[in-house]
């Protein structure tokens, strides 16, 4: 049976991401690609209206370097978009399968681009998704940007959440978007953007990576970004240096805005281009090279450049060397995704044994073979150990994959599953996020906004943050408590009779909340402020841990420090014993904090009760807990 959606006729599925499917289809005018919402999404309004947004967004667009959207509708399957249909593959494709692009190619499609990206910000559109995934090349080689369902509309008023924000690979995001700054990203942030799929062209490899989601979010943060001419050696310096301005950690040191990266992408395609030169004043040591592996770099360049033939009269010179040869048959990485290509054809077979035999074999050949990981993850949920799968499957979707369609069968409330995914692979996302999810679930309340919480969350830290300038280690930590506990949470913190007072959002809205939701709001605006806090809640108190430093006692009712031994003392019952035994001074994880926090939201609700909401709260503590509920509970409470 033919299927078809409104006038087009459907031929076949082109890909499948997080939240929708692209479709080839024929209409009226020929070939399109249609997209469509996945069915689970469909029972959700947000995502209905993001949709929607997205669709808005594109048709506001009109430029040669974006696909175009042509038509829109409803049907039987729910709303879809009709886009121009661009024949050939994506970049991703062409990067993965010839390797790195010619260094002139590479900044070819990246001023077009950009231009595209200047067009789209003129319009207060920013596409915060950028990555060779979502760059198509016609036939002819040139680029058409599309995907922006991540987009940001800077004239909309909407707070939304956008689903799947941070489930995205974080390897081409910039630092503030891969750690949930909202607050600072802007149009630097698309630079970054940019920069990294450029990087991807010029070496074939995306500017970071790592063996798993912390691994790399790490080096976003805190890690050093080698130049391109470490990888590529023929990448003309000018090019180099370009490339590593939009990738630098701090968006203030970025190009400002798409017109002067443009700019700068012409000057090194010129073809008698003038010595390197970065438009903004800084020191060149700002793009990551010392002076003497310049000079040397400069020499081996030039006698490079002196073998080459001289262009013809009427030929471009090119800008750089031959292209590194591609790997051989026998090298490393080429093994092992030929071992995680049989592992995933076993799992067809339902040869369980044979595909984890060889998806290990493929990691030990080359750990960043994410097609293994996402084997190994299948592997490890038919055994039923569900934790080490998604374990897998972050590191997969950290290199790269998406590994939404492994989740949705397991967790059919995408509620649920974007919780389980921030709970187990908490680099993914914020706490306080996962702590807003688990409100959600126990309220039942479509209602709650998870994005304008955090953005309240932004505005005080960028109330705080002014009070804290200057200050460092103890000192800064003492004045964010001191000044949360004043302007953030204020009054009574110990009203753990009164069930809205556990929950972040309410928390915010009023200024006073039971220790757990102050230990939320510590952590999170700690995040926005540079003070990297670990806690395990006792009754009132909150552990913080400064990386390096030894543990201390926030009293969460006075917003002061008390020792370890009288937490102990003030917690000792008649007999002697110590309930929060030495095992609750130590950070607590992800899953920790949020069972303890949905366990003692059910307490209360019980309490006063409340016995429906009761026990959705336990249940959401049964999902934390992952098939283990005694072994957190005694781990979530301090009692091993």
């Amino acid at each position: 049976m033919t299927l078809t959606i409104g006038p087009y006729r459907v031929e076949r599925e082109v890909a499948r991401g997080a939240n929708g499917v692209v479709l080839r289809a024929l209409g009226p005018g020929g070939p399109v690609a249609i997209k469509l919402l996945l069915p689970e999404r469909l029972r959700d309004p947000d995502d209905i209206e993001r949709f929607h947004r997205e669709g808005d967004v594109a048709a506001r667009l009109a430029h040669r370097a974006i696909v175009p959207l042509l038509d829109r509708g409803h049907s039987q399957h729910g709303p879809y978009h009709v886009y121009a249909f661009v024949a050939g593959q994506t970049l991703r494709a062409r990067i993965r399968t010839e390797g790195h692009l010619e260094p002139r190619e590479a900044a070819r499609i990246a001023l077009e681009l950009c231009e595209a990206l200047e067009h789209a910000h003129g319009l207060g559109v920013l596409h915060r998704d950028l990555k060779p995934a979502n760059v198509l090349l016609t036939p002819s080689g040139e680029p058409r940007l599309t995907d922006f369902g991540l987009a940001m509309d800077q004239t909309s008023g909407s707070r939304l959440t956008l689903s799947g924000e941070i489930m995205g690979s974080p390897v081409f995001m910039p630092p503030e978007q891969a750690l949930g700054r909202r607050h600072e990203i802007g149009p630097a942030s698309d630079v970054y953007g940019l920069g990294a799929v450029l990087y991807a062209m010029l070496t074939g490899h995306p500017p970071v990576s790592g063996r798993g989601v912390e691994e790399v979010l790490q080096k976003v943060r805190h890690g050093a970004i080698a130049s391109p001419l470490t990888l590529a050696p023929e990448t003309p310096p000018r090019l180099a240096a370009i490339c590593m301005r939009c990738l630098e950690k701090h968006p203030g040191d970025r190009y400002p805005d798409m017109p002067a990266l443009a700019r700068d992408l012409r000057l090194a395609l010129a073809p008698a281009a003038p010595p390197p030169r970065v438009s903004r004043e800084a020191p060149w040591v700002a793009i990551g090279l010392g002076l003497g592996a310049l000079v040397t770099l400069s020499v081996a360049g030039a006698w490079a450049w002196s073998r080459r033939r001289a262009p013809a009269p009427d030929e471009e010179p090119a800008l750089g060397g031959p292209r590194i040869p591609l790997p051989g048959p026998e090298a490393p990485e080429v093994r092992a995704a030929s071992l995680a290509a049989e592992a995933l054809a076993c799992l067809e077979r339902a040869d369980v044994e044979a595909a984890g035999r060889q998806a290990r074999q493929a990691l030990e050949l080359d750990p960043a073979c994410a097609e293994a990981h996402l084997a190994l993850g299948r592997v490890h949920e038919d055994a039923g150990a569900r934790v080490l799968a998604l374990e897998a499957w972050g590191r997969a979707a950290a290199l790269g994959l998406n590994v939404e369609p492994e989740l949705a069968p397991l967790y059919p409330d995408p509620v649920e599953r974007r919780l389980v995914w921030l709970t187990f692979v908490p680099e993914a996302g914020e706490l306080a996020e996962a702590a807003l999810l688990c409100t959600r679930l126990v309220r039942d309340d479509d209602e709650l906004d998870a994005a304008q919480v955090l953005a309240t969350l932004d505005r005080h830290a960028q109330d705080l943050r002014p009070d804290l300038e200057g200050l460092d280690g103890d000192a800064r930590l003492e004045a964010l408590v001191r000044l949360c506990h004043a302007r953030v949470v204020k009054g009574e913190t110990f009203a753990y009779y009164e069930p809205s007072k556990s929950e972040l959002d309410r928390v915010l809205e009023s200024g006073t909340g039971v220790h757990i939701s102050c230990a939320l709001v510590l952590i999170a605006l700690g995040e926005r402020l540079d003070v990297e806090l670990q806690g395990v809640c006792a009754p009132g108190w909150f552990l913080v841990r400064p990386p390096g430093e030894p543990p201390r006692m926030i009293n969460a009712h006075a917003g002061t420090f008390v020792s370890r031994e009288d937490l102990q003392r003030l917690f000792a019952d008649e007999r002697g014993a110590k309930p929060y035994s030495d095992a609750a001074l130590r950070a607590a994880t992800r899953q920790e904090i949020l069972f303890r926090l949905t366990w003692w939201q059910a307490q209360n609700l019980k309490n006063r009760g409340y016995d429906e909401l009761a026990q959705r709260a336990r249940d959401v503590a049964l999902l934390l807990a992952m098939g283990d509920p005694e072994g957190v509970f005694r781990r979530a409470f301090g009692q091993e």
